[in-house]
This record gives C-alpha cells, structure tokens and sequence, in this order.
C-alpha cells in the first residue's frame, strides 16, 4: 500500500479535491476523473485520510499568525499598496491619474 501522502498527491493529480466536513471526507472530482477503482481505495482508506487532512489542517491553524492590538500612539506601517501610492505621489504629485471620477 502506498503511503497516504503519496496517494493524496495522485488523487490531486487526477483532479479530485477532497477535504474534512464536519468529521465526514467529502470530494468533488470532474466527471469521468473519479474512476470505480480510485473511489474504492478512498473508501478503504477513509479513516487514514480524515486523520491525515484533520491533523494537517491543525498544523496549518497553529503556524497562522495571532493577531494583536497596536498601540495608536505611535507611526503604523504602511500595507504594500499604500506603500506604492506613496510613493507615486512622491514620483509626480500634481497627477491625477489615479483619482477616479464617480457620479452619485
């Protein structure tokens, strides 16, 4: 038997998704991708991969960042696309190209 990463990998190869509901494997494959054989492995190995994809997708959470307050009083960074406006206005500042005319 093949280890379960590998016939994850093959599964994505062929167009299947398959992801963990509410502790239940759902899939959705475009037609004729999901052969009769295929459909039966994932269901031989259903428990495998429902503990695999959980334990994955807990991974996943813990290495997202948390979010925490700012103090106001000091200087926020800018994001990228203020950075880039920014500077636009450094580079010409009497143009108006990207103000956007809008009637209400």
């Amino acid at each position: 038997m093949t280890p379960i990463v590998e016939f994850l990998n093959e599964i994505r190869q062929s167009s299947v998704r398959l992801w963990v509901e509410e502790g239940r494997l759902r899939y959705r494959a475009p037609k004729d991708a999901l052969s009769a054989e295929l459909l039966g492995q994932i269901k031989a190995r259903k428990i495998e991969i429902i503990t695999f994809l959980e334990q994955a997708n807990a991974q996943h959470q813990a290495q997202l960042p948390t979010l925490g307050t700012v103090d106001r009083q000091q200087s926020l960074q800018l994001s990228f696309a203020q950075q880039r406006l920014w500077f636009l206005q450094q580079l010409a500042p009497e143009s108006t190209e990207n103000n956007m005319p809008v009637v209400v």
